[in-house]
């Protein structure tokens, strides 16, 4: 029997103009699977709680690599 894959929902466009993420573990999650493409690119994702719309969005961080 095959798994059911986790869905994540799409993100609602709010008035920051950014994607908003009902909860942090759905933007957790979100950034765990996009982390992959930014992986090259020593990028690292992290959600965080908008004080404008009270929702979830995601930011890019450059790794530091002599801290890793």
């Amino acid at each position: 029997m095959r798994q059911k894959k986790a869905s994540i929902s799409i993100p609602i466009q709010k008035s920051c103009g950014k994607n908003r993420y009902k909860s942090k573990t759905e933007a957790e999650a979100v950034a765990r699977e996009q982390g992959i493409i930014f992986a090259n690119q020593d990028l690292k994702l992290t959600a965080y709680l908008c004080p404008n719309c009270g929702g979830w969005h995601l930011t890019r961080q450059k790794l530091d690599k002599h801290h890793i």
